[in-house]
């Protein structure tokens, strides 16, 4: 009976994580079929989203209240789940960046200064500046003109049309 509970220690332990990288890459891919641009989810990929983040913090909340049994297998349980959990679900390629799987935004092309550019995993889309590997249209990331305007960092820099 207590080696079944150590075994389901670790599975949860391995669980919160797998929660954690379906969270990511729900996330990629929403941006993927976005094709790279900054937007609000719609209302299901909202719940979604909010499901998979439940899950987690429930997860997260059992595996405490586990740990509050101050009992040293669990929490030596708890702490071989994390590591098989991480060892597992986190191997992703690293960059200069911190871009994850993806390269260093200077490695593809982006111009912007190395440190600053926000490009969103899956496409070097700068919201800044709003490149993907050309040169920059300005030097000032936030300018507006009488025919184009190009919005704040958090939004996408498209060209605008006056009227």
């Amino acid at each position: 009976m207590f080696v079944g509970s150590c075994f389901g220690i670790i599975l949860l332990a391995v669980l919160l994580e797998l929660w954690r990288r379906l969270g990511k890459e729900y996330d990629r891919f929403l941006i993927k079929t976005n094709k790279g641009q900054s937007y609000q989810p719609h209302f299901w990929q909202q719940l979604v989203r909010a499901g998979i983040f439940t899950l987690q913090v429930a997860n997260a909340y059992f595996l405490m209240l586990l740990a509050m049994y101050f009992n040293g297998y669990y929490i030596f349980c708890i702490l071989i789940g994390t590591f098989i959990a991480f060892f597992v679900f986190q191997c992703e390629y690293l960059s200069q960046a911190g871009h994850g799987c993806m390269p260093a935004p200077e490695e593809k092309g982006c111009p912007c200064p190395p440190g600053e550019c926000q490009c969103p995993p899956g496409d070097c889309r700068c919201p800044k500046c709003g490149c993907s590997g050309a040169p920059p249209r300005s030097s000032q990331h936030t300018t507006e003109t009488s025919s184009t305007r190009q919005l704040t960092p958090r939004a996408t820099a498209q060209p605008v049309a006056s009227t």
